[in-house]
């Protein structure tokens, strides 16, 4: 799909804006559109099954890096704690609670969190939680061939995990800021704050909006050919006031020039009217925080520099069941599918997919709401730091706690048994212990080379004043016995210096 703007693509060249040619015909429309309809069925057809990372990174691109990768500053403080220890980080996450969007809800004020979440912690590799914090996990999990244990296909037993969402083009080279700035724009249409650009992202040969072809997206995604019943409840949706919104037909491929004509002049009134099965009320308050935090945090970086789209953190007990819900896009966040929709519309070229990980192996319920939490720091999914998660994580956990849970925990623990996930725990404390130490032992050495310093100080001061003292002493006596100041500068030792005038005279006098 082309669009009506003018941007920089990956190789620094400008993709330019070619004056506006004669009208397509009706023939070359429904082309473009059967073409988009069955690129959307495919991705719809592929997401039944979980993204396979590709096995290498592409020829020819920088290799994303934590230099070269926007994160929050946030996650940047909370990797510098993690390279200290699993209570550094803990302590960190503690004092972050106000960027959770319900900071009084927060799971980490619960009693004992913190060894809940170190369990956590110790049952991962540190390098991978590292990775994460950076926001280069995609093209370090490519690179370094990391496996998920956890992201198997078709698995009916319990796996409990704390998993993420990651949308990413298909290479694993995230999108540059540049780029990530023409996706808040086409946001800013879709939320009907800046009409004026609604031109920019319209389809150059069908004319139709970025609202028009997001709906036809979804409709392919899900193989709806045509609604005809407008109240039907959509797919993921239980909310009354979001299903029982008029959810408008698919464009038909017997549509006159006409009526394509005069959808086109329909759309004018309203943009988002198209996909208002999406925003209702409350979602376009999530798009307009999304869009002011996200123009924030770009503020400063350059537009060369790679810009991951934020993860969406959850749990899952039967994580196979869960992520299909989210690859099929029945039970993700309003925010995250419009987004999802929205890029796909905009970057066809980089086969945007939505690739899933675990962060968290958890053995225990009162794991879970502790490190869906945490996960929503490191992750910086939470709204405030321009996420998709606009709720405190940890809240919804009661299947962890319901009457069949009991058989389901004991199966993951003796999963993890066989994984050697506790020998993981064992090993990865052991280390933690050793970090611990040796961060005491510096505290030590630095206290007593503080204090070493600090009372060679005081003895140098002390020597300063001694000898000051007696020097003072001195020049008392000398004044007593009325010595004069060539006297006193002899005694000293130091050497009389004459005047240029007097030496000029002792010369006249001489010759």
């Amino acid at each position: 799909m082309m669009y009506n703007r003018t941007m920089n693509n990956d190789d620094g060249s400008q993709a330019g804006t070619p004056s506006r040619q004669a009208k397509p015909s009706s023939k070359e429309i429904k082309r473009v559109m059967k073409r988009e309809k069955d690129r959307f069925m495919h991705i719809g057809e592929a997401a039944q099954t979980i993204a396979k990372l590709p096995n290498s990174l592409p020829v020819g691109k920088a290799r994303p890096t934590k230099d070269n990768t926007f994160s929050h500053p946030q996650q940047k403080l909370m990797s510098e704690k993690l390279a200290v220890g699993y209570n550094a980080l803990l302590d960190q996450a503690e004092l972050n609670e106000y960027w959770n969007p319900s900071p009084m809800n927060s799971r980490l004020r619960k009693y004992q969190w913190k060894a809940d979440a170190q369990a956590l912690l110790a049952a991962s590799d540190l390098t991978q939680l590292k990775s994460a914090l950076s926001n280069t996990y995609v093209s370090d999990a490519i690179e370094n061939g990391w496996t998920q244990p956890t992201m198997r296909e078709n698995v009916k037993d319990a796996e409990p995990v704390i998993y993420w969402n990651q949308l990413s083009p298909k290479d694993g080279i995230p999108l540059k800021s540049e780029q990530f700035k023409v996706m808040l724009a086409a946001m800013a249409v879709l939320f009907g704050k800046d009409l004026k650009t609604d031109h920019q992202f319209r389809c150059k040969v069908t004319d139709r909006s970025i609202g028009t072809q997001i709906r036809d997206a979804w409709n392919a995604f899900h193989c709806f050919d045509e609604i005809e019943d407008s109240l039907e409840d959509l797919p993921g949706y239980s909310q009354p006031n979001i299903a029982n919104v008029v959810f408008p037909l698919s464009d038909s491929e017997g549509e006159s020039e006409e009526e394509l004509e005069k959808e086109k002049k329909d759309e004018e009134v309203w943009p988002m009217a198209t996909i208002n099965f999406e925003l209702d009320k409350n979602g376009k308050h999530q798009m307009n925080v999304f869009i002011k935090n996200w123009t924030e945090n770009l503020k400063d970086v350059p537009d060369d520099h790679y810009v991951p789209i934020p993860a969406e953190v959850g749990w899952s007990m039967t994580p196979d069941e869960r992520k299909f819900q989210h690859r099929t896009m029945t039970g993700t966040p309003a925010l995250f599918k419009c987004t999802y929709l929205l890029l796909m519309v905009l970057f066809p070229e980089k086969e945007f997919t939505m690739y899933q990980f675990h962060l968290f192996t958890v053995l225990d319920a009162a794991n879970v709401s502790s490190g869906e939490s945490l996960g929503s720091h490191m992750l910086a999914s939470y709204a405030p730091y321009g996420g998709f998660n606009f709720a405190a994580a940890g809240i919804s956990v009661a299947s962890a706690y319901d009457k069949e849970s009991g058989l389901r925990w004991q199966q993951a623990k003796i999963r993890a048994e066989d994984l050697g996930t506790y020998d993981v725990i064992a090993a990865n404390m052991a280390e933690e212990k050793e970090r611990y130490k040796k961060v005491i032992q510096d505290k030590v050495e630095r206290r007593q080379r503080v204090e070493v310093e600090h009372w060679e100080s005081i003895a140098d001061t002390r020597a300063r004043i001694g000898r000051a003292y007696a020097l003072h002493e001195e020049l008392k006596a000398w004044q007593k016995d009325n010595a004069t100041l060539k006297e006193i500068l002899d005694r000293l030792g130091v050497p009389e210096v004459q005047d240029e005038d007097s030496e000029e005279e002792e010369i006249e006098i001489v010759e």
